[in-house]
């Protein structure tokens, strides 16, 4: 579904105010807040109103950067290596399962 130029300009705000990159999840980010407008749309809510009612666009993406380690570690001026802890890759494979399994061909 193609969303209203608005609540496009609204995600990358999100974005880019979240400074996330693939290894933070940019991508899995971008397709929550899609689905989450999509939802809003399909039941009838106005773009406007979807676009309010969301709130601070840089407040959000501050908020989402600090469920990110990644993120967080560099919004403070840490270097950190292309490496990941246990941690970190355990919950990228709990992620990536979840969505093989929401995949209506993987099934």
């Amino acid at each position: 579904m193609t969303l209203p130029t608005g609540i496009e300009a609204l995600i990358q705000e999100v974005l880019d105010a979240a400074d996330l990159d693939f290894t933070d999840g940019r991508a899995d980010v971008e397709e929550e807040l899609r689905a989450h407008f999509e939802d809003g749309l399909a039941r009838g809510v106005r773009a406007e109103e979807l676009i309010d009612r969301f709130g601070d666009p840089t407040v959000a993406g501050r908020k989402i950067a600090g469920t990110r380690p990644r993120a967080a570690a560099r919004r403070r001026g840490e270097s950190r290596g292309w490496w990941m802890s246990m941690g970190e890759w355990w919950d990228e494979v709990r992620r990536a399962t979840g969505r093989l399994g929401r995949a209506p061909g993987f099934t």
